[in-house]
């Protein structure tokens, strides 16, 4: 396969361990930025999985509108500057409120389940756990970053502390059936 003259998706720029930040910085590629940048990559991948396992529309939709905003994420992280040259438009009380809007949904009208979940009772649902163990992650390499002053977004705190609990709620609507309430078990 061949690609167009001039173009590639190779840069050679981190052939040396580095990579460069959308500040323009140059960090190695170990630098906790960078891994929390991938960890978001990770988590996208994850959730794209969950779509192609066959969610229902209604969850695949919610899951295309979590991807959409974990890019806002990663553009918190790396500190991208957006179309007009200022920051990058990233996690903001929006983001928050639609993760609080799809949380009220999830639950609203039923009950949690009363056991532990052991994930895998169906393919979309399995995913969605797994997206969710790597949302946890995630959060974990941001508060890092938030405690050693280089992360200053409070609302990308909070929503990444939030996407884990609807990742959970989406999975168990999944395996219920796809419906939006979760339903009490008999």
């Amino acid at each position: 396969m061949t690609g167009r003259p001039g173009r590639s998706i190779a840069t050679g720029a981190g052939d040396q361990g580095t990579t460069r930040l959308g500040t323009g910085e140059s960090v190695p590629k170990h630098d906790p930025r960078v891994e929390a940048l991938g960890d978001v990559d990770e988590l996208v991948a994850a959730l794209g999985l969950a779509r192609a396992a066959g969610l229902s529309p209604e969850g695949a939709g919610r899951v295309l509108a979590l991807q959409r905003l974990l890019f806002r994420l990663g553009s918190d992280l790396a500190g991208a500057p957006g179309p007009t040259g200022g920051a990058a438009a990233g996690i903001g009380a929006d983001g928050v409120a639609f993760l609080d809007r799809l949380r009220a949904e999830l639950e609203d009208g039923g009950a949690m389940p009363a056991d532990f979940i052991v994930p895998g009772a169906a393919p979309g649902g399995a995913a969605l756990d797994f997206a969710r163990a790597v949302a946890r992650r995630v959060e974990r390499r941001i508060v890092a970053l938030a405690e050693a002053g280089r992360f200053r977004r409070p609302e990308a705190l909070t929503w990444v502390n939030r996407l884990s609990d609807v990742l959970w709620l989406l999975a168990r609507s999944e395996e219920e059936g796809g419906s939006t309430p979760l339903r009490p078990r008999p």
